[in-house]
């Protein structure tokens, strides 16, 4: 199963009633035929794993997935056991990075399978895809039988490869779960509920968040279930002898486990007492490698913040959690010890491009010292990453473009706008509308919804109706609504032919390599003046030192402004994509901007239509199959 489906999965089992396939298939953003095979496998799925429950279709009724909560949450954990949630394109990223960061530059195909979690055989068939890739970059991939497989070449071209690929997995459309989804959340609120009681049974007050220690016990139930054991030094139990830290852990285990069947070793309580006393401050001269952990943290936080532009510097809950964790991680590097983890291939697949920047920053750090950092490891500061990445999002208040209609005048109006300002901030009241009778023949298009005091209905923009007074139902109702908000697909224009001519519109061109392309796109724009000789080369050289791929299917090759005469955009199409130094590419814009240009407003949409296309592979497979130059510069001159 891919992602998708996976999700499709999850969103089914908690749902209650019937959904109707054209809700899903919007969800998902599949077509309704797509959505009928994803169910027709689930439903294989199920017989085939013989679980009792149905998926239950009704025409003009929808689906349901039928059965006990019980065993719904038995197939959730047995998707997450069985199914690789990386799809082809991504686990193909993820090799790329394995292959880049290698400490010592070999690596087995074995070695390879454990760390992404597939079959050697898919190893083998992903290597084969990606040599003519790496050949693109100057680089070269050498496996040899008993040695292992390496990527020979320069390092600034590895590094400048391994970079890219970070940044392009952040910009991928797959489908992160949230932390929520993640966790077990019965499983998170026992754990949460025990304790926080036995904290105030103690009477001890933790000013700092607890989420590090719900983890770390989370974690710790997951291990004790799948057998798994940890060791501890006498100096770290020596730590926590006869402390607070070890008389709170003592109980809260001790709780838990007389709601789960598992028993807890000495060193099991010990390990949660160094977590707990972490966040006790008068218990933290105890803890040996609190500078070095903290110093590691700083640096953690920073390169994150720098590879996937992210701002975290500033999350203190997260420098705790990390600074706690990583003062037992220094314990077990120290002194050579492991932390089984049954959860890391769970968090790995869940989280790849978080789990493996990590990996790359601990790597370079620790490249002088005698540290190598497990993917156990990896896994805690990969949760404790992902809550900071929430928490951010959540502080990110979404403000809404709204117009407001109403019988009165705008003097009157004035005085509705200031209740609703005051009610609800997020509000921004772009225009007041006196109401009349050809009110929807208004463009609203700037406004996210209208509020209205008169009932009325618009076509292409959403009219909530409130009271002139602003009730506290008012209120609501405009809240829930903000909360459910998901802006409507309008269509906008892209004046793309003050930047193109027929003459430069090539559809279906019989043309097979990169270079014939772009030699044959660029020597027309010379012999019609529209750029110097010069640029053609500029052209070649640019498309041989990286990848001018900017989506699926699409090329955007370009040269230095400088040797531009006159603005202008080129366009090419494809039949059939061909290979493009390792990478499918049936749709080629050539853009030649002078650097004046650059900043010009419309010019910037071309941008927004790429993104467009990106989203939409079949507008992208309509253009291509279009054999008319004018069609085709209608179709580029649209996005949503």
């Amino acid at each position: 199963m891919n992602t998708r489906q996976t999700a499709l999965i999850s969103f089914l089992v908690k749902e209650a009633h019937y959904v109707t396939t054209k809700t899903l298939a919007t969800k998902f953003e599949v077509s309704e035929r797509t959505l009928a095979k994803d169910l027709n496998l689930l439903a294989n799925f199920l017989v085939s794993e013989h679980m009792p429950l149905v998926l239950e279709r009704k025409k003009g009724t929808g689906i349901w997935l039928k059965g006990s909560e019980h065993d719904k949450e038995k197939l959730l954990r047995l998707v997450a056991t069985n199914t690789l949630n990386i799809e082809e394109d991504e686990l193909q990223k993820l090799l790329i990075f394995h292959l880049l960061q290698t400490p010592n530059g070999l690596i087995k195909l074995d070695e390879l399978a454990d760390q992404l979690f597939v079959s050697r055989r898919i190893i083998q068939e992903e290597l084969k895809k990606l040599r003519v890739f790496f050949q693109h970059y100057g680089l070269e991939i050498i496996s040899k039988p008993g040695v292992g497989t390496q990527v020979l070449g320069d390092e600034d071209k590895k590094r400048h490869l391994l970079i890219k690929t970070l940044r392009n997995m952040k910009s991928s459309k797959s489908k992160t779960p949230s932390l929520n989804e993640f966790f077990k959340q019965d499983t998170l609120k026992v754990i949460q509920d025990t304790l926080k009681d036995i904290l105030l049974e103690n009477k001890i007050v933790i000013s700092k968040s607890l989420s590090n220690i719900e983890i770390h016990i989370y974690f710790m139930l997951e291990r004790m279930r799948h057998k798994g054991e940890i060791t501890l030094t006498q100096s770290e139990t020596a730590a926590v002898n006869d402390t607070p830290a070890q008389q709170v852990s003592s109980q809260v285990l001790a709780t838990l486990s007389t709601i789960y069947p598992i028993e807890f070793s000495p060193d099991e309580i010990n390990y949660l007492a160094l977590q707990i006393a972490s966040t006790f401050p008068s218990a933290s001269s105890a803890l040996y490698f609190e500078e070095e952990a903290t110093v590691l943290t700083n640096y953690l936080i920073d390169q994150v913040d720098d590879v996937l532009n992210y701002t975290l510097i500033t999350d203190e809950v997260l420098k705790a959690n990390l600074i706690s964790h990583l003062t037992s991680t220094y314990f077990r590097l120290n002194y050579n010890l492991n932390i089984s983890n049954p959860l890391t291939t769970n968090v790995f697949s869940a989280y790849p491009q978080l789990f493996l920047v990590l990996q790359l920053i601990l790597d370079d750090y620790f490249k002088q010292k005698p540290y190598f950092v497990p993917q156990e490891e990896i896994a805690y500061l990969a949760i404790h990453f992902q809550a900071a990445i929430e928490r951010q999002k959540q502080k990110k208040t979404r403000h809404f473009r709204v117009v407001l209609v109403s019988e009165y005048s705008k003097a009157m109006a004035s005085f509705i706008e200031a209740r609703l300002n005051r009610e609800l901030p997020e509000l921004q009241v772009i225009d007041l509308i006196e109401y009349t009778d050809t009110i929807i023949e208004s463009n609203f298009r700037d406004a996210d919804f209208i509020l209205s005091t008169v009932p009325f209905y618009h076509p292409s923009v959403s009219v909530l109706e409130i009271s002139p007074m602003i009730n506290a139902n008012d209120v609501l109702n405009i809240e829930k609504y903000m909360v459910a908000y998901e802006p409507s697909s309008q269509l906008k224009h892209f004046d793309l032919s003050s930047f193109t001519n027929p003459f430069l519109i090539f559809p279906q061109a019989n043309l097979n390599t990169p270079e014939d392309i772009l030699k044959f796109m660029g020597e027309n724009l010379v012999n019609n003046d529209y750029v110097e000789a010069q640029f053609v080369s500029e052209v070649l050289s640019r498309d041989r030192q990286s990848s001018i791929r900017v989506a699926p299917l699409i090329s955007l090759p370009h040269a230095n402004p400088s040797f531009v005469k006159q603005s202008t955009i080129s366009i090419l199409t494809l039949k059939e994509p061909i290979d493009w130094h390792g990478e499918q590419i049936s749709l080629v814009i050539l853009i030649a901007v002078k650097k004046e240009h650059l900043k010009n407003v419309e010019f910037k949409k071309l941008f927004s239509v790429i993104h467009y296309l990106e989203q939409s592979p079949d507008k992208v497979h309509e253009i291509c199959q279009n054999k008319h130059a004018l069609d085709i510069l209608n179709m580029l001159s649209e996005y949503e």
